[in-house]
């Protein structure tokens, strides 16, 4: 396996400055803590794209006060600097005291939900050897797979995709044989509720207006085919397998060989025209190439799927060219969601998984980090977030993710975010060692299970 690259001058130094601008703008009540932060209007009122307000963070993981614990945690395994773990508990605890002000639809979600929080608490409370934040953990994602859900919620950020990958994880650090049984039937509905093809499925994703079903990770195919190769991977099932390949198969049909990508099916560029158009690519985590990398290079890790790899490959040099091409021109932001640090992480992943000529060359995501580093790492300089006007703390339009991507350049014993895989979010420290803590911690919490 390839380390990253630990004696980069950049990567921890900012990580480390970043944090230090979100415990400065830390807004405390008692042992709780928040933020204000910018917030695209359409995450909340659709129709409004564009439009920004700042607003208090809510509680979940893609924006809210959970991802910021998260960093803050990471970064405190580091360091062990007692300031970040005091703001990483208070930011928690706010986190699972406002998680009732998550509506019933989002609950079950990944990044907007109850499952995304719980994986969270779980894993900050590993890193600070607290049981009772460990039980508490569990005991949300307990009360989130009880839950009713409509059938098409299926996608990785709010639906079914992202609750199993979670799921997975908690099963593995918990012991807790209830979490696997609740990712299964959480697998089996996603099938259910799929279009099914001749040698294909996709889904229809609600709330999301497309012409057809949405290729790519955050809403798209790739994202459900994950989460049902971790089930396989977990369970032995054929039909989470069988699942999987045939959303990849539905992806495979719509590739853009010319631009070495897969469409964006949310606009139709054929519209107002009086000849037919090619539908959009973009090159995002979210949606596009990097996203897809990161769903074939973990089938490649799974199952060896040579088909797989040579998609991760054709989509891995679209990403370092987008790279290349923000680094050229100074534009871009650097989210994790859609920036460069998600483009970066998945640039990562395939030099660990890839050997050879077919392992992407490293160089181009330090040369991002760096360009940036010297640009926005100045007192006053707004790091360009995800919200593209406006800097916010979250993790995945804003500097909490920044920071943890900086972070992982350092030390691989961080877990991604992109993509979520068991053995990583089991190790802990700068030398990815299987936590001490971690078997007591499950053992102190057993009683609860």
């Amino acid at each position: 396996m390839i380390k990253f690259n630990t004696s980069t001058s950049n990567g921890l130094e900012s990580s480390e400055r970043i944090a230090a601008r979100i415990l400065k703008e830390a807004i405390w009540h008692g042992q709780l803590c928040n933020w204000v932060g910018a917030q695209p209007l359409e995450r909340l009122h659709p129709g409004h794209r564009g439009a920004l307000t700042y607003r208090a963070l809510g509680p979940e993981l893609y924006s809210g006060t959970s991802g910021v614990a998260l960093f803050l945690a990471e970064l405190y395994a580091v360091t062990g600097d007692l300031a970040l773990r005091e703001t990483t508990l208070g930011a928690i605890r706010h986190s699972l005291e406002r998680a009732e002000s998550i509506t019933e639809p989002s609950r079950l979600g990944l990044f907007t939900g109850w499952t995304g929080i719980a994986l969270a608490a779980a894993r900050i409370a590993i890193i600070l050897g607290d049981v009772s934040l460990f039980r508490q953990a569990l005991e949300l994602a307990r009360r989130a797979i009880s839950g009713e859900y409509e059938p098409d919620d299926f996608d990785m950020i709010s639906g079914r995709s992202g609750a199993i990958s979670a799921l997975v994880i908690l099963h593995a650090i918990s012991n807790d044989g209830s979490f696997l049984d609740g990712a299964a039937r959480l697998g089996r509905e996603l099938i259910e509720a799929a279009a099914q093809g001749d040698d294909e499925c996709s889904w229809e994703l609600k709330g999301i207006r497309s012409h057809r079903n949405l290729t790519g990770f955050s809403h798209g195919t790739a994202g459900a085919a994950v989460a049902l190769l971790e089930l396989y991977a977990e369970t032995g099932a054929g039909s989470f397998r069988d699942a999987a390949l045939r959303a990849f198969q539905y992806e495979r049909r719509h590739y853009n060989a010319e631009r070495g990508n897969w469409p964006d099916f949310r606009r139709d560029p054929s519209a107002g025209s009086r000849k037919p158009r090619e539908f959009p690519c973009i090159c995002y985590w979210c949606h596009g190439a990097p996203g897809i990398a990161l769903s074939r290079l973990r089938a490649y890790e799974l199952f060896n799927d040579e088909i797989s790899k040579g998609e991760a490959i054709a989509a891995l040099n679209t990403t370092r060219a987008s790279i290349v091409s923000a680094i050229e021109t100074s534009s871009g932001n650097y989210s994790l969601c859609h920036g460069l640090a998600g483009n970066g992480e998945a640039i990562l992943y395939g030099s660990q998984i890839l050997e050879g000529p077919a392992s992407p060359d490293l160089k181009v995501v330090f040369e991002a980090a760096d360009s940036a580093a010297e640009r926005y790492s100045a007192p006053g300089i707004e790091w360009p977030c995800g919200t593209h006007t406006g800097e916010t703390p979250g993790l995945m339009l804003g500097l909490a993710g920044i920071g943890h991507h900086f972070l992982r350049l350092c030390y691989q014993s961080v877990p991604s975010i992109a993509i979520l895989k068991k053995q990583e979010w089991q190790r802990i420290g700068p030398r990815g060692n299987e936590s001490s803590s971690l078997v007591g911690i499950v053992r102190h919490a057993e009683p609860m299970t």
